[in-house]
Protein backbone atom coordinates (compact mmCIF):
# COMPACT_ATOMS: atom_id res chain seq x y z
CA UNK A 1 0.00 0.00 0.00
CA UNK A 2 3.05 2.47 0.77
CA UNK A 3 4.70 1.77 -2.32
CA UNK A 4 1.74 2.02 -4.11
CA UNK A 5 0.50 5.25 -3.00
CA UNK A 6 4.22 6.91 -3.26
CA UNK A 7 3.78 5.67 -7.30
CA UNK A 8 1.00 7.55 -7.58
CA UNK A 9 2.81 10.59 -6.07
CA UNK A 10 5.53 10.20 -8.17
CA UNK A 11 3.63 9.58 -11.41
CA UNK A 12 2.91 13.54 -12.02
CA UNK A 13 6.47 14.51 -11.80
CA UNK A 14 7.82 15.70 -14.95
CA UNK A 15 11.19 15.25 -15.93
CA UNK A 16 13.92 12.20 -16.09
CA UNK A 17 14.69 10.12 -12.86
CA UNK A 18 17.85 10.77 -11.07
CA UNK A 19 20.25 8.36 -12.14
CA UNK A 20 18.39 7.63 -15.20
CA UNK A 21 20.38 7.32 -18.63
CA UNK A 22 18.42 10.65 -19.72
CA UNK A 23 19.29 12.15 -16.34
CA UNK A 24 23.13 11.88 -16.95
CA UNK A 25 23.52 12.58 -20.28
CA UNK A 26 21.61 15.98 -19.67
CA UNK A 27 23.64 16.86 -16.68
CA UNK A 28 26.64 15.76 -19.07
CA UNK A 29 25.48 18.35 -21.45
CA UNK A 30 24.88 20.81 -18.89
CA UNK A 31 28.72 20.68 -17.33
CA UNK A 32 29.88 20.75 -20.95
CA UNK A 33 27.93 23.77 -21.89
CA UNK A 34 29.41 25.44 -18.55
CA UNK A 35 32.79 24.35 -19.11
CA UNK A 36 32.56 26.06 -23.01
CA UNK A 37 30.76 29.15 -21.69
CA UNK A 38 33.60 29.64 -19.49
CA UNK A 39 36.28 28.95 -21.60
CA UNK A 40 34.27 31.21 -24.20
CA UNK A 41 34.24 33.87 -21.22
CA UNK A 42 37.82 33.14 -20.30
CA UNK A 43 39.19 33.75 -24.23
CA UNK A 44 37.50 36.98 -24.55
CA UNK A 45 38.68 38.22 -21.28
CA UNK A 46 42.39 38.06 -21.69
CA UNK A 47 41.97 39.48 -25.25
CA UNK A 48 40.34 42.34 -23.42
CA UNK A 49 42.78 42.23 -20.81
CA UNK A 50 45.87 42.02 -23.10
CA UNK A 51 44.43 44.95 -25.64
CA UNK A 52 43.91 47.61 -22.41
CA UNK A 53 47.67 46.66 -21.16
CA UNK A 54 48.72 47.17 -24.87
CA UNK A 55 46.78 50.22 -24.90
CA UNK A 56 48.22 51.55 -21.94
CA UNK A 57 51.79 51.00 -22.36
CA UNK A 58 51.56 53.38 -25.74
CA UNK A 59 49.14 55.31 -24.73
CA UNK A 60 49.91 59.62 -23.50
CA UNK A 61 48.69 61.12 -20.69
CA UNK A 62 46.85 64.04 -19.82
CA UNK A 63 44.94 65.81 -16.56
CA UNK A 64 41.51 66.23 -16.73
CA UNK A 65 38.85 67.06 -13.55
CA UNK A 66 35.08 66.12 -13.14
CA UNK A 67 33.06 68.56 -14.70
CA UNK A 68 29.49 67.20 -14.11
CA UNK A 69 27.68 63.64 -13.20
CA UNK A 70 24.75 63.06 -16.06
CA UNK A 71 22.41 60.64 -14.73
CA UNK A 72 20.96 57.62 -17.09
CA UNK A 73 17.14 56.81 -17.97
CA UNK A 74 17.92 54.14 -15.04
CA UNK A 75 19.08 57.31 -12.11
CA UNK A 76 22.58 55.95 -12.41
CA UNK A 77 25.39 58.41 -12.36
CA UNK A 78 28.04 58.70 -14.85
CA UNK A 79 30.58 61.51 -14.26
CA UNK A 80 32.14 63.76 -17.13
CA UNK A 81 35.84 64.47 -17.35
CA UNK A 82 37.03 67.32 -19.11
CA UNK A 83 40.48 67.60 -20.62
CA UNK A 84 42.80 69.46 -23.02
CA UNK A 85 44.68 68.22 -25.68
CA UNK A 86 46.60 70.47 -28.20
CA UNK A 87 44.57 73.36 -27.33
CA UNK A 88 41.15 71.78 -28.11
CA UNK A 89 39.18 70.51 -24.99
CA UNK A 90 37.26 67.10 -25.18
CA UNK A 91 34.65 65.63 -22.82
CA UNK A 92 34.45 61.93 -22.07
CA UNK A 93 32.76 59.58 -19.82
CA UNK A 94 34.73 57.76 -17.11
CA UNK A 95 34.99 54.43 -17.14
CA UNK A 96 34.00 53.86 -13.18
CA UNK A 97 31.75 55.39 -10.93
CA UNK A 98 32.17 56.08 -7.00
CA UNK A 99 29.98 57.82 -4.30
CA UNK A 100 33.50 59.62 -3.19
CA UNK A 101 33.57 61.06 -6.56
CA UNK A 102 33.30 64.90 -6.70
CA UNK A 103 33.50 67.57 -9.36
CA UNK A 104 36.74 68.90 -9.68
CA UNK A 105 38.51 65.49 -8.92
CA UNK A 106 41.39 65.02 -10.84
CA UNK A 107 42.00 62.06 -12.60
CA UNK A 108 44.73 61.16 -15.30
CA UNK A 109 43.36 59.80 -18.69
CA UNK A 110 45.09 57.93 -21.17
CA UNK A 111 44.73 58.38 -24.81
CA UNK A 112 45.86 56.82 -28.23
CA UNK A 113 48.05 59.67 -30.45
CA UNK A 114 45.90 59.65 -33.18
CA UNK A 115 42.56 59.77 -30.60
CA UNK A 116 42.41 62.10 -28.38
CA UNK A 117 39.07 62.36 -28.23
CA UNK A 118 38.49 58.67 -26.79
CA UNK A 119 40.48 59.66 -23.71
CA UNK A 120 39.92 56.97 -20.71
CA UNK A 121 40.86 56.44 -16.96
CA UNK A 122 43.15 53.57 -16.59
CA UNK A 123 41.34 50.30 -15.03
CA UNK A 124 41.26 46.55 -16.31
CA UNK A 125 38.03 45.72 -14.58
CA UNK A 126 36.15 44.77 -18.05
CA UNK A 127 39.03 41.81 -18.74
CA UNK A 128 39.58 41.08 -15.09
CA UNK A 129 35.61 40.61 -14.81
CA UNK A 130 35.95 38.29 -17.75
CA UNK A 131 38.30 36.34 -16.81
CA UNK A 132 36.91 35.46 -13.07
CA UNK A 133 33.65 34.86 -14.43
CA UNK A 134 35.13 32.95 -16.99
CA UNK A 135 37.10 30.88 -14.85
CA UNK A 136 34.73 29.68 -12.21
CA UNK A 137 32.09 28.36 -14.78
CA UNK A 138 34.45 26.66 -16.40
CA UNK A 139 35.99 24.97 -13.17
CA UNK A 140 32.88 24.27 -12.05
CA UNK A 141 31.77 22.79 -15.78
CA UNK A 142 35.10 20.61 -15.31
CA UNK A 143 35.24 19.51 -11.72
CA UNK A 144 31.20 18.54 -12.39
CA UNK A 145 32.07 16.94 -15.18
CA UNK A 146 34.96 15.12 -14.05
CA UNK A 147 33.13 13.61 -10.94
CA UNK A 148 30.20 12.39 -12.94
CA UNK A 149 32.17 10.10 -14.77
CA UNK A 150 34.28 9.11 -12.30
CA UNK A 151 31.03 8.08 -10.15
CA UNK A 152 29.51 6.61 -13.55
CA UNK A 153 33.25 4.65 -14.56
CA UNK A 154 33.31 3.76 -10.85
CA UNK A 155 30.14 1.98 -10.38
CA UNK A 156 30.45 0.14 -13.73
CA UNK A 157 34.10 -0.97 -12.46
CA UNK A 158 32.55 -2.92 -9.24
CA UNK A 159 30.01 -4.24 -11.21
CA UNK A 160 32.72 -5.69 -13.63
CA UNK A 161 35.42 -6.71 -11.83
CA UNK A 162 34.97 -6.43 -8.26
CA UNK A 163 33.56 -9.35 -5.88
CA UNK A 164 30.10 -10.08 -5.24
CA UNK A 165 28.21 -11.34 -2.29
CA UNK A 166 24.63 -11.66 -0.85
CA UNK A 167 23.61 -8.84 2.15
CA UNK A 168 20.75 -8.82 3.95
CA UNK A 169 18.71 -5.73 4.05
CA UNK A 170 18.16 -4.49 7.46
CA UNK A 171 16.66 -1.08 6.61
CA UNK A 172 14.57 1.21 4.51
CA UNK A 173 14.92 5.09 5.15
CA UNK A 174 13.91 8.26 3.09
CA UNK A 175 15.84 11.26 2.97
CA UNK A 176 13.86 13.85 3.51
CA UNK A 177 16.06 16.66 3.10
CA UNK A 178 17.01 15.75 -0.18
CA UNK A 179 15.05 16.57 -3.26
CA UNK A 180 16.13 15.95 -7.22
CA UNK A 181 13.54 17.01 -10.42
CA UNK A 182 10.69 17.02 -7.67
CA UNK A 183 11.82 13.55 -6.61
CA UNK A 184 12.95 12.26 -2.69
CA UNK A 185 14.77 9.67 -2.39
CA UNK A 186 15.26 6.38 -0.19
CA UNK A 187 18.15 4.25 0.62
CA UNK A 188 18.80 1.20 2.35
CA UNK A 189 21.43 -0.26 5.09
CA UNK A 190 22.19 -4.33 5.33
CA UNK A 191 25.05 -6.46 6.45
CA UNK A 192 27.41 -8.99 5.57
CA UNK A 193 29.51 -11.45 6.91
CA UNK A 194 31.10 -12.88 3.97
CA UNK A 195 33.29 -10.38 3.95
CA UNK A 196 35.62 -10.35 6.92
CA UNK A 197 36.30 -6.49 6.28
CA UNK A 198 33.02 -5.27 6.16
CA UNK A 199 31.57 -7.91 8.90
CA UNK A 200 29.91 -5.67 11.26
CA UNK A 201 29.59 -3.07 9.59
CA UNK A 202 26.26 -1.31 8.43
CA UNK A 203 26.54 -0.88 4.69
CA UNK A 204 24.51 1.88 3.29
CA UNK A 205 23.37 2.01 -0.07
CA UNK A 206 23.33 5.16 -3.00
CA UNK A 207 20.31 6.87 -3.69
CA UNK A 208 17.30 5.42 -5.30
CA UNK A 209 14.74 7.78 -6.34
CA UNK A 210 11.69 5.54 -6.89
CA UNK A 211 9.76 4.12 -3.26
CA UNK A 212 11.32 0.97 -1.76
CA UNK A 213 9.08 -0.69 0.65
CA UNK A 214 9.96 -1.51 4.14
CA UNK A 215 9.18 -5.33 3.05
CA UNK A 216 12.72 -5.22 1.85
CA UNK A 217 13.55 -4.93 5.41
CA UNK A 218 14.91 -8.67 5.92
CA UNK A 219 15.56 -9.89 2.39
CA UNK A 220 18.90 -10.19 0.05
CA UNK A 221 20.36 -7.79 -2.37
CA UNK A 222 23.72 -8.29 -3.98
CA UNK A 223 27.17 -6.32 -2.51
CA UNK A 224 30.20 -5.58 -4.39
CA UNK A 225 33.42 -4.67 -3.24
CA UNK A 226 36.46 -4.18 -3.93
CA UNK A 227 39.39 -7.31 -3.24
CA UNK A 228 41.85 -4.79 -3.15
CA UNK A 229 40.18 -2.64 -0.96
CA UNK A 230 37.11 -4.19 0.46
CA UNK A 231 35.67 -0.85 2.46
CA UNK A 232 35.16 0.47 -1.07
CA UNK A 233 31.84 -1.48 -2.31
CA UNK A 234 28.67 -1.22 -4.21
CA UNK A 235 24.89 -2.12 -3.05
CA UNK A 236 23.29 -3.11 -5.77
CA UNK A 237 19.91 -1.56 -5.72
CA UNK A 238 19.84 -1.82 -9.51
CA UNK A 239 18.83 -5.89 -8.55
CA UNK A 240 15.39 -4.49 -6.29
CA UNK A 241 13.96 -3.56 -9.85
CA UNK A 242 13.20 -7.04 -10.59
CA UNK A 243 10.24 -6.40 -8.11
CA UNK A 244 7.22 -5.12 -9.10
CA UNK A 245 7.23 -2.10 -6.96
CA UNK A 246 11.12 -1.18 -6.90
CA UNK A 247 11.59 -0.20 -10.57
CA UNK A 248 13.47 3.30 -10.02
CA UNK A 249 16.97 4.36 -10.72
CA UNK A 250 19.85 4.15 -8.38
CA UNK A 251 23.00 6.81 -9.07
Amino acid sequence: MIGMRHSARLSYIRGPVPGSKPFQRILRILFVSFALGGLLFTVVGSIWLYSDIAFYKTAKTVQGEIAEFVSDAEGSQHPIVRYTVGGKEYCVRLNSYSSSMRVGDVYTMYYAPDAPHRARNKTYLGGTMFLSIGGCFFLFGAIGFSVSTICCNGKRRLMEKGDAVTARITAVARAENVTVNGRTPYYLFCETGAVPALAGKRLKSRYVYQPLPQSLVGTSVRVYFDPQKPTKYLVDTDSLQKAEDCKGFSV
